[in-house]
């Protein structure tokens, strides 16, 4: 930066520990699509039958990833496909769409040939708490790279101050994404985070082969919850006293204290009556 020099501290990147398995989800190893795949229009879900998702509905994220594909036909190419690792990036899709002539491309919305045929797409992959169905978000706009690319910091973070393998629970919502033409992209809600793999909780009864009774909430019996950190997990020491309450503010009179009656306060004594003179 201009103006600076030796003399000043250098910033220096933090490595923030956390497992890498959410960020770079081993599902995509096996297939990039699992399930059908959940679709979001200008902040609207819909499945892949194109019913309406609804937005009260949870889902467990499992994760994302990251892909580089080729599509024939609007169709995606199997063996043309690269994968994000921790280990290695992906291709700049502009030097692979430079080696295919552009009247091979794909057909646009003017019924040219001005798609191209590499896409860097963005995964999430939504696990259905109700029949264990997994279910894919796919989609190559700036949109879907900023929710994810959130969604992304919030597990890491969360796993950072937990030390814990932590997955979000997420309901399916709407961003801003473009002010000027009013666009709105995909949001991942967090209602909680879930450790996953800890066993069945005590207080689940044995399984059963008839079908189980709705609860209100299908995820609660699932994994086991993780608690919001306090402060002095975060810090790793107990609050500075200059951020904790006042001693004032730690005695203050209870609301029986103050809501008593005046009447009900102890009378001051009245002054002896004063005698006139002669003793009468």
């Amino acid at each position: 930066m201009h103006g600076f020099n030796d003399n000043f501290v250098k910033p220096v990147k933090i490595a923030v520990p956390h497992d890498d398995d959410f960020e770079f989800c081993p599902l995509v190893h096996e297939q990039v699509i699992h399930g059908d795949i959940f679709s979001c229009v200008d902040g609207n879900w819909k499945d892949g039958e194109g019913k309406d998702i609804p937005l009260d509905k949870p889902f467990i994220c499992l994760g994302t990833a990251e892909v580089v594909q080729r599509f024939e036909d609007g169709t995606p190419v199997k063996d043309d496909v690269y994968i994000r690792t921790t280990t290695k990036p992906l291709p700049d899709i502009d030097d692979l769409n430079a080696k295919i002539p552009q009247d091979q491309w794909g057909l646009g919305i003017d019924g040219k040939p001005t798609r191209p045929p590499w896409s860097h797409s963005y995964v999430a992959y939504l696990l259905d708490p109700v029949d264990a169905s997994i279910h894919t978000y796919i989609n190559d706009t700036g949109g879907a790279e900023k929710g994810i690319q959130l969604l992304n910091g919030r597990v890491k973070w969360m796993r950072a101050l937990r030390g814990a393998r932590v997955f979000p629970v997420v309901r399916l919502g709407k961003r801003l994404h473009s002010k000027k033409y009013n666009k709105f992209g995909p949001n991942f809600i967090v209602l909680n985070f879930r450790e996953l793999g800890g066993g069945t909780p005590a207080e689940n009864p044995p399984h059963q082969l008839e079908q189980p009774a709705p609860q209100s909430d299908p995820v609660k019996q699932i994994g086991k919850a993780v608690d919001d950190p306090t402060w002095s997990e975060i810090l790793d020491d107990d609050m500075p006293d200059t951020l904790k309450p006042a001693a004032s503010e730690q005695t203050k009179p209870t609301a029986t204290e103050q809501t008593t009656p005046a009447a009900t306060k102890r009378a001051k004594p009245k002054p002896p009556a004063k005698t006139t003179k002669g003793g009468r």
